[in-house]
């Protein structure tokens, strides 16, 4: 029965492991930095979806009145992430037809903030 019990655990353990999105939230500290969106003009043009990698990591709803550290909280006009080393593609477009892209670089224990400019 005990046996039985590990064996479980431990499948769930390394099912759990492999679900493992590549973009999590900010509260994990798995990552090897962070990147934070912003903007601060929402002009009208809807809200804009987010996406590093090709895949969706939040909505930048609203905007900030100001330029937000980096690692700051998810809100109005800020999506934060945690990343791995490396390159990361991101994407963006609004309703007014902006559509915004490039590469950020991340190193080890790298945080840096890119605003989406109307």
């Amino acid at each position: 029965m005990k046996l039985i019990f590990g064996f479980l655990l431990l499948a769930a353990t390394i099912l759990s492991w492999l679900n493992k999105d590549e973009v999590d939230p900010v509260e994990n500290n798995d990552y090897d930095g962070y990147i934070t969106f912003y903007i601060k003009n929402a002009e009208g043009c809807g809200d804009i979806p987010l996406s590093l990698n090709g895949k969706s990591i939040g909505t930048l709803v609203g905007s900030t009145a100001s330029d937000p550290t980096c690692n700051a909280p998810n809100g109005p006009g800020i999506v934060t992430v945690g990343v791995n080393i490396g390159a990361h593609d991101y994407s963006a477009s609004d309703n007014c037809n902006n559509i915004w892209t490039g590469t950020i670089i991340i190193n080890k224990g790298d945080c840096k903030t890119k605003e989406i400019n109307r």
